[in-house]
């Protein structure tokens, strides 16, 4: 990136250390930038704090505060986190589970897009790029 760009970033929302570290990875080595949290509670402290990523991907099942309570609360708290500023970042639901009804209640709370767990980087890089673009071409 040139200096002064900002840089594109992504917030992974996942109890599984393994996964998250794997996306990190993979997202990192695309040229974003990355931050992990455990769980619904903690990637909402974050934006509570203003830290603002371009796009969430976030787990369904999660101790504490699970994806779809972590996503009811990002829209209604959203606005009063920032008035008058806030964008609602892009979510992508990442989960193993195999339900489609799960699939549709998610959307129907504004995630932007699901991703089956297990996922390749091909297919995660190709989500990610879809709502923020491809880092390579902002250099």
């Amino acid at each position: 990136m040139k200096a002064g760009d900002k840089h594109k970033t992504i917030l992974v929302v996942d109890d599984d250390n393994d996964y998250c570290e794997l996306t990190r990875l993979r997202l990192e080595g695309a040229g974003f930038e990355v931050l992990c949290a455990c769980d619904g509670r903690e990637a909402l402290a974050l934006l509570e704090k203003r830290y603002r990523p371009d796009l969430i991907i976030m787990d369904i099942d999660m101790p504490e505060k699970n994806g779809l309570t972590t996503l009811i609360e990002l829209n209604v708290k959203g606005e009063r986190l920032n008035p008058g500023e806030w964008q609602r970042p892009h979510v992508i639901v990442a989960t193993g589970l195999e339900d489609g009804k799960i699939q549709a209640i998610m959307m129907n709370h504004r995630a932007d897009d699901y991703l089956k767990k297990p996922y390749t980087a091909h297919e995660l890089i190709k989500k990610v790029t879809r709502f923020i673009g491809d880092v390579s071409r902002d250099q």
